[in-house]
């Protein structure tokens, strides 16, 4: 989703997309509470896209660990993790 925020002009259609073709082929229970979240998750992303992954990774975090000091612990990680696989893709992509 990160990826797809940096094309603005396509974006919105492309999660559009995803939403739809992700909740045809993905029917259980898990999936649709991940369809649930991932309008917050999208909004997130629109605020600072691919120059900050902070705010994406304590959402995530916080949406999976309530634990406070585990879900710190834990966005540091995804916010690193997030942007390695961030760079892979758009480094493939160029």
């Amino acid at each position: 989703m990160a990826l797809w925020r940096s094309f603005p002009e396509q974006a919105e259609a492309m999660f559009r997309q995803f939403r739809e073709s992700f909740g045809q082929s993905h029917t259980d229970k898990t999936s649709a509470l991940a369809l649930e979240r991932a309008p917050a998750y999208w909004e997130v992303l629109a605020e600072r896209g691919d120059a900050d992954f902070r705010p994406v990774s304590r959402f995530l975090a916080a949406v999976f660990f309530e634990d406070e000091a585990r879900a710190q612990a834990m966005a540091l990680r995804l916010m690193l993790h997030v942007r390695q696989t961030y760079q892979s893709i758009f480094d493939r992509l160029i």
